[in-house]
């Protein structure tokens, strides 16, 4: 009986547990139908190897937490993955320095001449490892990029039918302009200039990245061996004050104080909004049903899109690039048939059918030489290519980027609860400060204490000086109508006062013409 007993119980543990010939993927949902596409990827791994995949979609907002839960021994996952970090998962570039920093992430240079390390974006591939470090604990899997998306219908009424350089200041002319020309979409609704992302936000860090990068600032920058807070820098906060003069602009984004970026894409998608800082998981979605969370049917299906570079500062311009990468535990370091997943996983055949689904694009050199031939993504891939620039690989950029958010959501609080400009400035001018102290800590140095004084008169100085909005002028554009007033192409523009009076002035001359005729014809019959 003792014996019988023994057998149900050790063969109700081996039900339990995962069988060996089981791998765990963890990956978030990366784009319309990303939970099929890897899926169907596991599927192909198990016909090649005989090995399944068990996939569980973690939530972004979640995903950090049970990641770094799992690695450390403290997950909080369902029962069926209780106890288990995963034999392989994704996770954000920014998140690989920590987690190999802390001894987390399995060492993967065994892997690279296997995996072919040159065929990866070089900006990708530097995130791989910890800072000043060799050793490589990631492989780059897709790019997150952030480029400028225009409604393509909305632009061409004025003159604008091709992608175009604009400086920062011939940028918030256009801005302008469009505010002023109140247009309407082909629903009749106003279509606004643009739309930031000012409440309840993850994104602003990324939002706000390329205007102060194109004044010559950073958030943060080397200082001899040892990272510091740069946002006090005179660059930084020239460009941060571009960002805000838009942010808190009621004429050219005049929902941003009330929406985060998945409202203000949407706004876009339903062609109320001309540009958008998006993603190309966009350009993906307007071959996508609505059906399948696409935009095929939608009104910027209809209208198409237009992509611009971001626009040029004193430095220049340049384009967001983050992303994501596969890594493995470091407890699963030696296991053979999870760096056999990765291999899979990050082969450019694979790489390649995955991300063509999910609309991102891959760190893979070689197949964005491909898609580069499809002329909707030839500018993004140049401007990644020549302009792309990513955060800091330092262990401490995740805290840094979470102070880097509580402050942009305080600055689109302080627009929207405070109406004296007085009081906004003085807000804004302290936030900043206190961020900046923050950030110092984090990295180990103490900012000091700040005053009303000369540092903060600068600041103000600087962050809210006024920027110029002269009238917009097209260049390398076909001439603009100057009657027309919607992005609605069917709308027809109403007759002028002048070209009235010519038709009034030619009905009456044929009028006259007949009456003579009539007259002429009574009185030859009258004398006859």
């Amino acid at each position: 009986m003792k014996t019988i007993f023994l057998c149900f119980f050790f063969a109700g543990i081996a039900f339990s547990l995962p069988a060996k010939d089981t791998l765990d993927l963890w990956v978030m949902p990366n784009g319309p139908g990303a939970g099929t596409a890897i899926r169907k990827l596991g599927d192909r791994f198990e016909e090649e190897t005989k090995i399944h995949v068990r996939v569980r979609l973690l939530d972004w907002s979640e995903a950090f937490a049970e990641i770094n839960g799992a690695l450390r021994g403290e997950g909080n996952a369902p029962d069926v993955f209780q106890g288990n970090a995963p034999d392989v998962f994704q996770l954000g570039s920014t998140w690989i320095s920590l987690f190999a920093s802390e001894d987390l992430l399995a060492p993967l240079g065994s892997m690279v001449a296997a995996i072919d390390s040159s065929r990866f974006l070089q900006l990708s591939w530097n995130l791989t490892h910890v800072e000043n470090g060799s050793a490589v604990f990631s492989v780059p899997w897709f790019l997150d990029v952030r480029m400028l998306l225009a409604n393509k219908a909305a632009l061409a009424q004025l003159g604008i039918t091709e992608s175009e350089q604009f400086t920062e200041t011939e940028f918030r002319s256009l801005l302008q302009e469009i505010s002023d020309r109140e247009f309407l979409n082909r629903q009749g609704y106003p279509i606004v200039p643009f739309g930031l992302p000012g409440k309840d936000d993850w994104t602003g860090p990324q939002q706000a990245a390329p205007w102060i990068w194109s004044a010559g600032g950073y958030f943060v920058r080397k200082d001899g061996e040892s990272w510091v807070s740069a946002l006090l820098d005179s660059a930084t906060l020239n460009g941060m004050g571009g960002y805000l003069e838009l942010l808190g602009n009621s004429r050219i984004t005049p929902y941003s104080l009330r929406e985060n970026s998945t409202q203000v894409t949407q706004r876009f998608a339903a062609s109320e909004q001309v540009f958008l800082m998006g993603t190309s998981e966009i350009i993906r979605k307007l071959d996508i049903p609505v059906s399948e969370n696409g935009l095929k049917e939608t009104s910027i299906g209809e209208d198409g899109i237009l992509l611009l570079p971001f626009p040029n500062g004193s430095r220049g311009h340049f384009t967001f690039v983050g992303g994501s990468h596969l890594a493995i535990p470091k407890a699963k370091g030696k296991d053979t048939q999870a760096r056999r997943l990765l291999q899979f996983l990050v082969r450019a055949d694979n790489m390649d059918r995955y991300t063509r689904r999910i609309g991102f694009l891959p760190a893979d050199k070689s197949i964005l030489s491909v898609r580069a031939t499809d002329p909707r993504y030839y500018d993004l891939i140049k401007e990644i290519e020549e302009n792309g620039r990513a955060f800091p690989n330092i262990p401490k950029w995740g805290d840094i980027e979470n102070e880097l958010i509580a402050m942009f959501n305080r600055f689109g609080q302080i627009f929207r609860n405070q109406d004296g400009e007085e009081m906004r400035t003085s807000l804004i001018t302290a936030s900043l400060l206190a961020t900046h102290r923050k950030i110092n800590l984090i990295l180990g140095h103490d900012s000091g204490e700040y005053e009303e004084s000369a540092d903060t008169l600068f600041i103000k100085k600087v962050l809210f000086a006024e920027r110029p909005f002269p009238p917009f002028v097209p260049k390398n554009t076909i001439a603009a109508p100057d009657t027309v007033r919607t992005a609605t192409p069917e709308v027809k523009p109403k007759p002028s006062f002048i070209r009235i009076l010519i038709l009034l002035g030619g009905a009456g001359i044929l009028a006259g013409v007949l009456f003579l005729f009539q007259k002429l014809y009574f009185d030859r019959k009258r004398w006859r």
